[in-house]
């Protein structure tokens, strides 16, 4: 959605893709990523501040819908809160 705004040029493009990535990082990963790991990955051409104000344009223009909930979310979020004593509710026979 934020590539079909305007014409993005290859630098660009790099960029939204990196930015894209961290996000979805920062969104699904248990695992904390440094910033300055994903920036490396653009070849000394992206730097850590382009990511940051990249993430902030992408989120706007996505009026910060980042992650819309899905019935796999709502499972994972759910079967935590279901006590161990219940268990046998939930095995198919």
């Amino acid at each position: 959605q934020y590539l079909s705004r305007d014409y993005v040029d290859e630098e660009l493009f790099q960029l939204v893709a990196i930015s894209s990535i961290y996000l979805a990082i920062k969104i699904n990963s248990p695992k904390k990523v440094a910033i300055l790991s994903i920036a490396s990955t653009g070849n000394g051409q992206i730097t850590v501040k382009d990511i940051e104000k990249m993430e902030l344009s992408i989120m706007k223009c996505l009026n910060w819908h980042l992650f819309p909930p899905t019935s796999v979310a709502f499972i994972e979020n759910f079967f935590p809160l279901i006590p161990n004593d219940c268990s046998d509710v939930f095995k198919l026979e």
